[in-house]
């Protein structure tokens, strides 16, 4: 049987098609108004002074970096569960990469794992808000201080996830958010990074631009890139943003059916997400002892899933090998069941009687 429940679900309509087509017939093809008009309204939503669009997460991760000062001979402290852009952004920018372990029972960066990581040569710490997760920043911001680092959030996955009053990636000195297909809003490809310091702003702005100060009159002032949205794509982000509320709702609903449907389940597990402080589970990610038994299980009824990423370590072109006991864990048994806030409900109960199913299996 085809795997007919997909994995991810998400929709784009006429709303985001006729705001691309009247941009571009309006002749906004690069970055311009309707760019700056989406940096208002994501710095409004995520109550943040500064927005700077750029062309995806990676990018803005980069950005951040080298906003930061962050560069050859440097080390960046990262997450061994996480995609490997992260990693890649930092080794991009001529830094290296220095891992630190999760949590036991989350896949979030372990803040002491991350204290016994800082030398003399640590830079920056790149906590990863895995799947819409908090990762303690509090004590990362604690580690920060007292050793003299930046603090840059990659909010890839969590955008408009919440710690009570605060949203991910608005904590630390930077926070990095992509606009990929698999996130609760999606231009297709895009990011951006979010800072409360000016000056900071002021280098991301250049950063995007080869680093001139300005596009018709400037100085080329320090290093950057091609990292220029487009007004096509922030005309479709724009009437994504007006569906939050409903993408949210639409992700939190779907968490509580598998979480009321798997509470007695006791071969598959839910992983844990605080509904009530306002994290939002971008994916429906579970752990199983079998889980290649439950992929089988679940494809033979026509469910789609996908593994998630493996462990950073085991990338031949990184140099921190471990161990990393609790990552492991994770890498052998985490899931994504089907996800995306435009699942189809009846799918859905197919995928619920699936997963009751493989209990007896």
């Amino acid at each position: 049987m085809n795997a007919n429940v997909p994995w991810w679900r998400t929709q784009l309509d006429e709303r985001e098609a006729d705001a691309a087509r009247d941009a571009i017939l309006a002749g906004k093809l690069s970055q311009g108004p309707i760019t700056a008009e989406l940096e208002e309204s994501l710095a409004k939503a995520l109550n943040v002074p500064f927005v700077t669009m750029t062309t995806s997460g990676s990018s803005a991760l980069v950005s951040a970096l080298v906003a930061a000062g962050v560069g050859p001979g440097d080390e960046v402290i990262v997450p061994n569960r996480t995609f490997i852009a992260t990693a890649h952004a930092v080794q991009l920018i001529g830094a290296t990469v220095r891992l630190a372990d999760t949590l036991m029972d989350r896949p979030l960066i372990d803040p002491e794992q991350v204290e016994a990581k800082v030398n003399s040569k640590t830079r920056a710490i790149l906590p990863v808000h895995v799947n819409g997760g908090v990762c303690d920043m509090a004590a990362l911001r604690d580690i920060a201080d007292r050793h003299g680092l930046k603090l840059i959030e990659d909010t890839a996955q969590g955008l408009f996830s919440k710690q009570n009053d605060k949203f991910l990636g608005t904590i630390g000195d930077y926070g990095c958010y992509s606009f990929g297909v698999t996130k609760v809003m999606t231009t297709g490809q895009g990011g951006f990074v979010v800072t409360h310091d000016e000056g900071n702003f002021e280098k991301l702005q250049r950063m995007r631009f080869h680093g001139v100060s300005s596009p018709r009159q400037g100085s080329f002032e320090h290093f950057g890139f091609n990292f220029r949205y487009t007004d096509f794509q922030a005309a479709v982000a724009l009437q994504q943003l007006k569906r939050i509320p409903e993408k949210i709702k639409s992700h939190r609903d779907l968490y509580t059916r598998y979480r009321e449907a798997l509470a007695g389940n006791n071969r598959v597990r839910l992983q844990y997400t605080d509904l009530d402080i306002g994290e939002l589970p971008l994916w429906n990610q579970v752990m199983c002892e079998d889980r290649q038994a439950l992929v089988e299980h679940l494809t033979a009824n026509g469910v789609g899933t996908m593994n998630t990423t493996p462990n950073l370590n085991a990338s031949p072109h990184l140099s921190d090998k471990g161990p990393f006991p609790n990552s492991d864990r994770f890498q052998v048994q985490e899931l994504i069941l089907p996800s995306g806030p435009d699942q189809d409900p009846a799918q859905i109960d197919r995928v619920l009687e699936a997963l009751a199913s493989f209990e007896t299996h």
